[in-house]
């Protein structure tokens, strides 16, 4: 039997309008998610929302996790749960969830049946949460492009220019003179807290290694869905205000404005440069928030994977990066540790290759020297400025334990 012939007559309307590739992502996950799918559609329709594109929308199902959750239940077990609302299947089939979680709490509704619906589900969100915040007593560690790491396009911003309407920029060419490459970027002007959100984005990416097919162009990619309380906690947020989810729906609705051209350069066997485009486009390819749930919809432009996929990444540890103190601490840290043994810069150099071009000379070398104690503070590096013979030479050499580890195999 096909979709079509299972979904309620109410949606048949909407399924009718799906183009074919949409209906071949609703027909490959389970008929709850799919209704509930097709009737959020509907819903936004007839509000003027924009439509979620099914191929995001259809991320809800684990097939390990359910197939975890109903091997624990019996036959009668089953019975009953094939009896619950669709909604409520969802509940327990949440891929947040521990499926030891769903199976006790879903024992417990049958043993007490006058217990409220609201009481489980609550029941069943405090589980969540918890499941949720489970990562964080971990290290936790973004994929992030290589040649992100040297060649940026977010800036240390003084709080009086971040209450300012942004910037923007127009085909804006970040090279620096080195032989990494070039990243050309359009879009509004980026401020570290913006990376600080897209890194703990891509740290829980990497933990769940949740991927799916872009439904623009049918790439792999990494997606969310979900509550965003573990972004919030990799940041140090542990209870987010509403003032918190309106910064961080306008950071990632900046960051799917944020195009950029990125090549790599690298160098043949024969030592020749050879130059390569490994990405173009925006960062994030959709992102959407609900504002009655607090629950975002957020999908990874599908060449920052294939990045990732070709092991063009380093691993950034998002929870020491969270503790730095200030922005230029934050852009040397991403900056500083995507380099092997002792670093030798020029003062104006460095400066350069941070983005950092706001102050006269003299404040840039003191709030330079203040970031770097920063850091060697948190015994992450260790420095020596000599004055030199035309302007300061700053030498920095990384802990040999570092924060950033070798990128592993992804899934």
């Amino acid at each position: 039997m096909s979709l079509r012939e299972k979904i309620p007559a109410a949606l048949v309307e909407e399924w009718e309008k799906l183009s074919e590739h949409e209906k071949e992502s609703l027909e490959g996950v389970p008929l709850n998610a799919a209704i509930i799918t097709l009737e959020r559609r509907a819903e936004r329709k007839s509000t003027g929302n924009e439509v979620l594109p099914l191929g995001i929308s259809a991320i809800i199902p684990n097939h390990d996790r359910e197939n975890a959750f109903f091997k624990e239940l019996s036959p009668e077990e089953k019975g009953h749960f094939d009896q619950l609302g669709d909604e409520e299947k969802l509940t327990y089939l949440s891929p947040v969830m521990p499926a030891s979680f769903a199976v006790k709490i879903f024992r417990d509704r049958l043993s007490s049946p006058q217990t409220a619906a609201k009481e489980v589900k609550d029941q069943a969100l405090e589980c969540i949460s918890a499941a949720e915040a489970r990562p964080q007593q971990q290290d936790l560690f973004a994929p992030y492009p290589r040649p992100m790491t040297r060649l940026s396009m977010f800036f240390p911003m003084a709080k009086l220019e971040l209450a300012k309407k942004r910037e923007r920029f127009e085909n804006l060419l970040i090279s620096h003179g080195n032989s990494w490459g070039t990243l050309e970027y359009t879009g509004p002007k980026l401020d570290i807290s913006d990376e600080d959100f897209l890194m703990a984005l891509l740290a829980i990416l990497q933990e769940r290694n949740n991927v799916i097919s872009d439904p623009v162009s049918e790439r792999p990619t990494y997606a969310y869905r979900g509550a965003l309380l573990p972004v919030f906690q990799i940041l140090g947020i542990e209870r987010p205000s509403g003032k918190d989810y309106d910064k961080a729906e306008e950071v990632y609705d900046r960051l799917t404005e944020a195009k950029i051209r990125l090549t790599i350069q690298k160098t043949s066997t024969r030592g020749k440069a050879k130059k390569e485009l490994a990405a173009s486009g925006p960062i994030l390819s959709y992102a959407q928030r609900d504002c009655k749930t607090n629950e975002f919809i957020i999908a990874v432009n599908p060449y920052f994977y294939e990045i990732f996929a070709d092991k063009e990444y380093t691993l950034v540890d998002v929870k020491t990066r969270a503790k730095l103190p200030s922005p230029l601490a934050k852009a040397l840290h991403r900056h500083i540790f995507s380099h092997e043994g002792m670093q030798k810069y020029k003062e104006s150099s460095l400066a350069t290759m941070i983005n950092y071009s706001e102050d006269s000379p003299r404040e840039r070398r003191r709030r330079l020297k203040k970031a770097l104690e920063q850091l060697q503070d948190k015994g992450l590096i260790t420095f020596k400025i000599d004055e030199g013979k035309d302007e300061r030479v700053i030498y920095i050499k990384k802990n040999s334990d570092g924060q950033f580890r070798r990128p592993r195999k992804l899934k």
